[in-house]
């Protein structure tokens, strides 16, 4: 889940790279363990007065994790739309068919196709809306 980025001979520091849950104690990798001994010792991080603020602490990386996954999300939405491509929903009458494919057999992308059935219902929903029917009485 966390994966330690210090080499494993440095016993002073740690660093991790994963969301802000990586600082419970029950989660710190064992090679990082000798550098939290003093902090151990003191029970600073099992301390009640210091649980409430590493509750808030990770809170606010949390948060952050979200906003930032957001943005990403976001950005690689527009960025298949601006080449071209599908960003995802379905439609009646429509499939998602794949773009591109590389020798791993991904898709660079994906475009909507018409589904010749479910073309006919839709024509024939069109046809009696343009004759004057109202959606209920479709």
């Amino acid at each position: 889940r966390s994966r330690s980025i210090a080499d494993a001979d440095d016993s002073n520091s740690a660093m991790f790279e994963a969301p802000a849950d990586c600082l419970a104690v029950d989660e710190i990798p064992r090679q990082a363990s000798s550098s939290l001994r003093a902090f151990r010792k003191e029970q600073w991080l099992t301390s009640g007065e210091s649980r409430e603020l590493l509750r808030g602490v990770r809170g606010l990386f949390n948060q952050s994790y979200l906003r930032d996954a957001s943005k990403k999300t976001h950005r690689g939405l527009v960025g298949q739309v601006s080449r071209g491509f599908h960003a995802g929903g379905m439609s009646y009458g429509f499939r998602s068919a794949p773009v591109d494919m590389n020798e791993r057999g991904e898709a660079a992308g994906f475009r909507l196709e018409i589904v010749p059935e479910q073309a006919e219902v839709v024509r024939w929903i069109f046809d009696r809306y343009a004759e004057g029917r109202s959606g209920p009485g479709i």
